[in-house]
């Protein structure tokens, strides 16, 4: 089933697994895990088989071929949805991936950039409240023009999100690469309203960077006060996270099965991905 809407290519099966009377724990995962000539490969796929996300805010969505469907149902499965924002303008789409319904999506103007926007995700959770997921690529570098940047994306998305109409009790989440180079970038004041980033995952050895040398946190789950009242340990591999998880499949020994120690040091991979965990009651 495939079709448009709000201005983006929206994709997914008949139906999700219907939820149980028991409490939900789900997952929601940042991950710009393309490679060489921004194309996702087989690493990235081992790492989403791996870790089994349930909800995905991807960056630089792009694959040989450009069947995403194939790309969902071999790394997710069948039953998953997805919307990806259009292209040819936008060369590394931003896009979002599912394990329950996709309702509504749509796309917001980056206008510091020129080859991607934002992309919104309305997700009809188990249960009487539904998530929006948010998932953004701001400017990179480290030039006062380039934070000036990032600071431009995160005032016009305040101002997307307040204008979008969604219910205030609903669930929220901004997730993706802000490709900021510390916590102090005003960006996280502007949010403060929307969205928090007290809890702030790390591997094994506690290291917060998400960038492949290591130096810098770029990537990030952002829950609103709602969604954060419902966070919970990552739990991957045997081990406990309990802000949530930077994955380095280096650190691992072994990584989740399919993933191999290599696979975060592919070449021209830049990020790792980010995992937090919620609880619905």
């Amino acid at each position: 089933m495939m079709g448009k809407r709000g201005g983006l290519i929206l994709a997914g099966w008949l139906a999700a697994g219907a939820a149980g009377a028991a409490e939900l724990t789900f997952t929601v995962m940042a991950a710009n895990l393309s490679g060489s000539d921004f194309e996702y490969d087989e690493s990235a796929d081992r790492v989403f088989q791996g870790l089994k996300p349930d909800i995905v805010a991807i960056q630089e969505w792009t694959v040989a071929g450009g069947d995403r469907r194939a790309f969902v149902d071999r790394n997710f499965g069948k039953d998953f949805f997805f919307c990806v924002e259009n292209e040819p303008r936008d060369k590394v789409p931003n896009g979002v991936i599912s394990r329950w319904p996709i309702t509504a999506s749509g796309e917001w103007t980056d206008r510091v950039v020129q080859n991607r926007d934002f992309v919104w995700a309305t997700i009809e959770l188990p249960g009487p409240r539904d998530l929006h997921v948010v998932s953004v690529h701001l400017k990179s570098g480290e030039s006062w023009y380039q934070k000036k940047g990032r600071q431009r994306e995160a005032v016009a998305l305040l101002d997307y999100i307040r204008r979008a109409g969604w219910p205030a009790d609903d669930y929220l989440v901004i997730a993706g690469d802000l490709n900021t180079v510390s916590r102090n970038e005003p960006l996280f004041d502007i949010w403060a309203s929307l969205v928090s980033d007290a809890r702030q995952p790390a591997d094994q050895q506690g290291d917060k960077d998400t960038n492949i040398p290591r130096q810098q946190c770029y990537d990030y789950v952002l829950p609103g006060p709602a969604l954060d009242a419902l966070h919970v340990p990552v739990e991957a591999g045997g081990l406990t996270f309990p802000d949530g998880l930077v994955f380095d499949s280096r650190l691992w020994s072994p990584p989740p099965a399919p993933i191999r120690p290599g696979d975060s040091a592919e070449e021209d991979l830049q990020h790792l991905p980010v995992m937090k965990a919620f609880r619905l009651p």
